[in-house]
């Protein structure tokens, strides 16, 4: 396979597809293509849109492919366009890899619908951040699958972890692709296994863009760091035991674990499935992998951390004030009150290694700095949903001292947001082109999918369980 030749044939892309015009765009497929391509619907979204899978070849071994793991993460729609039809249209490809591809563009539709307004050009971060919508973590679709781990039980998955457990069930997949997005920064991958054969392709692709491999990529507790921009998958079962052997009494209480079920690589164990989960950046910035020292020393760091993220405590006092306020029960309402208990999660995280540092006087590497932008644009995040949830809310409030104070408590928010908003586009740099973001993700999925032809042993063949309903356009797998 020549993933040089597909990374130049990656087209450019001026904006990223809303749901509709990627359900139009499986139709169009689906009728150009009728013997290749089979639609189903294999679940609803919490608002009543249909989840559909795209199932396209016949091969050996089987792959599952899911974009918008989360709400603000659509650039894995784009890799499966792009896919989807050159797999189509390439039958050497189909043969070479030798897999039936079963690919679902958007397993949160509710949550993409929530962020187009920023899909079209032009596309800024301020954009991206007045716009955003991220949902809690008990709404997220590949992070609410059934689980039991010692205090820890779980079995509520939301209707989106329904179909797309449905679609692994159904596929046993050999190789998963989970289409994530980073923000600001770099490049970095999570994987199931150890795949040192592909380790160094992973880490070149993004340069085919113009792209960065990040070299602090933001971690999550516990993370095992394979090569430099490569990490071991993150599980629920070993962020419960980080946390339990450092001395949290019950790990399934904390924010971090608590109110939700298994992550995709959870549920994958019970088929030995190769995972790679690929975090590319929107808005890259080489000096997240930029190891030469910056001016300021590891403690000074880590303080602006912690200065920066003690906004969300601000907020949440606010917030607390005003809850009792607010009419709607809506995915914004929700998403805030969750980030707000995260956000303070996180800041104690970062207390406590501030007061735990030990080489604090070194100079820290300009990577190492970065991090003190990763978490202004997290905080900018939430700045812009706390905005748009009391402008949804106020929408429905009658005049009166309640819309009074939310209205006064929306500007506050808002003066806050745009006086951040004018000093993050200056601190960060223009977006990249979306293709390379997209291209990034086709070809770091190609070499995946070749790795686990030719490293990971076979399975038995297995009985064909299709689940779902046929969709126009399509027909039964």
């Amino acid at each position: 396979m020549d993933l040089r030749a597909i990374a130049a044939d990656v087209p450019d892309f001026s904006a990223y597809p809303t749901f509709d015009e990627l359900t139009a765009s499986t139709r169009e497929l689906a009728a150009e293509f009728p013997h290749l391509v089979r639609v189903r619907t294999v679940g609803s979204s919490s608002s009543g849109d249909d989840i559909e899978c795209l199932t396209i070849g016949d091969g050996s071994r089987s792959a599952v492919v899911y974009a918008v793991p989360n709400s603000n993460e659509p650039i894995g729609t784009l890799t499966i366009e792009y896919l989807a039809r050159r797999l189509c249209e390439d039958a050497s490809l189909r043969a070479e890899l030798d897999f039936t591809w079963h690919f679902v563009k958007a397993v949160d539709p509710d949550g993409l619908r929530l962020n187009e307004a920023w899909l079209k050009p032009p596309i800024t971060l301020t954009k991206y951040h007045r716009h955003f919508f991220r949902e809690a973590m008990a709404e997220e679709a590949d992070l609410n699958f059934p689980i039991r781990y010692k205090t820890l039980a779980f079995d509520r998955p939301p209707p989106e972890t329904r179909a797309l457990m449905s679609v692994i069930d159904d596929a046993e997949p050999d190789f998963c692709y989970a289409l994530h997005n980073a923000e600001i920064g770099g490049t970095f991958y999570y994987v199931s296994h150890e795949c040192g054969p592909i380790h160094a392709v992973l880490q070149e692709v993004p340069s085919w863009f113009g792209l960065h491999l990040s070299t602090e990529p933001a971690t999550n507790p516990g993370d095992v760091l394979l090569a430099p921009g490569i990490s071991l998958v993150s599980s629920v079962t070993g962020i419960y035991d980080f946390l339990a052997d450092n001395g949290v009494p019950d790990p399934a209480t904390t924010a971090v674990l608590a109110g939700h079920g298994g992550l995709i690589s959870d549920y994958l164990r019970r088929y030995r499935t190769f995972c790679l989960l690929p975090e590319v950046s929107p808005f890259d910035d080489p000096r997240s992998c930029d190891p030469a020292p910056s001016s300021l020393t590891r403690r000074e760091v880590l303080a602006a951390c912690v200065e920066v993220l003690a906004a969300s405590a601000t907020l949440a006092e606010r917030f607390a004030e005003f809850e009792q306020d607010l009419r709607l029960d809506t995915r914004l309402h929700r998403a805030v009150r969750h980030t707000l208990e995260m956000y303070g999660f996180m800041a104690a995280q970062q207390r406590d290694a501030l007061a735990a540092i030990e080489d604090g006087d070194e100079l820290a590497t300009v990577a190492e700095w970065h991090r003190i932008i990763l978490f202004r644009g997290t905080m900018q995040r939430l700045r812009g949903m706390y905005v748009r949830m009391l402008d949804l809310d106020l929408a429905a409030h009658p005049p009166g001292e309640a819309a009074a104070r939310l209205a006064g408590h929306r500007e506050e928010a808002a003066a806050e947001f745009e006086a951040e908003a004018a000093r993050l586009e200056r601190d960060v740099p223009e977006p990249p082109p979306i293709r390379s973001a997209v291209g990034t993700q086709v070809c770091a999925g190609l070499a995946a999918a070749e790795y686990v032809r030719d490293h990971q042993p076979r399975r038995k063949p297995r009985r064909h369980r299709a689940g779902g309903r046929a969709c126009p356009g399509g027909t039964m797998m």
